[in-house]
């Protein structure tokens, strides 16, 4: 199944206590060999994502991201290839006239 969730072993997250400040997201507790023996059974190119979540019981958790962008889409992205990107990526409604302005 596609969709199924693959759990973290050996990896805990745990949502911040009310009292932490509001910069506290969250803590992640690692139970070092689990951890590194799954992080090494889920790696892929050198890379082992894992999404942070919070379930309908508000319980957090932490499971393997599992995304693959389609075939047809590029992490070579840039800007200066992009037609639809002017303007540094900023769509403005000023006049090209700003002499008028105030200040």
């Amino acid at each position: 199944m596609e969709n199924e969730k693959v759990f973290t072993d050996g990896i805990i997250f745990k949502l911040p206590k009310e009292t932490a400040p509001d910069f506290v997201k969250g803590s992640i507790s690692f139970k070092t060999q689990e951890a590194i023996a799954w992080i090494q059974q889920h790696t892929e190119n050198g890379w082992c994502n894992i999404d942070l979540l919070v379930g309908r019981s508000g319980k957090p958790y932490s499971a393997l991201n599992t995304y693959k962008p389609k075939d047809n889409q590029s992490n070579d992205y840039s800007p200066k290839t992009d037609p639809n990107y002017s303007n540094g990526g900023f769509q403005d409604d000023l006049p090209d006239d700003l002499s008028n302005i105030p200040f």
